[in-house]
């Protein structure tokens, strides 16, 4: 009786991989090349700031500044953002529950009028459009916008 021949196959250690495109590889390689080219600046100084080989010192510049007058504010205003627009003073302030938008009288600091957010939005900085006033929120994504009359002492927000 004749043997059968089984042929077996070789082991493959060949990994098995996802082919990529022509393009991401060159995306790969372009990255690399970038990186390697940072690296080489960092590492040889090859770019320098024009003050630093002028002798210069290439640190931040400290500014001197003088108070030349301070006005009361509300000290249990959460303040977020001021807006002036022709001789009105208007301020945000904000937290949950308690964020308002007020016209405040300058420079007395007296609050003109003052208008509440539902409490369960945080007011931010307003912002003036064309004739409306509207105060930004924080993480809420919503606004509320308040209509603006002529500004004058007696003016309201409605």
């Amino acid at each position: 009786m004749a043997k059968k021949r089984v042929q077996r196959r070789k082991p493959s250690f060949r990994a098995k991989h996802k082919k990529h495109s022509p393009g991401f590889l060159s995306a790969v390689s372009l990255v690399a090349v970038l990186a390697g080219v940072v690296v080489l600046v960092i590492v040889f100084g090859i770019v320098r700031h024009p003050a630093a080989d002028a002798g210069l010192e290439t640190g931040a510049r400290q500014l001197e500044y003088e108070v030349v007058n301070s006005y009361p504010h509300d000290p249990t205003a959460f303040l977020q953002g001021l807006l002036w627009s022709e001789g009105c003073f208007y301020e945000s302030a904000g937290l949950y529950g308690q964020s308002t938008l007020r016209r405040v009288e300058f420079p007395s600091g007296k609050i003109l009028k003052s208008m509440s957010l539902p409490p369960e939005l945080f007011g931010e900085r307003p912002a003036l459009i064309d004739n409306r006033l509207l105060q930004l929120t924080w993480k809420s994504k919503r606004g509320k916008e308040f209509c603006l009359r002529v500004c004058e002492p007696a003016a309201r927000m409605c």
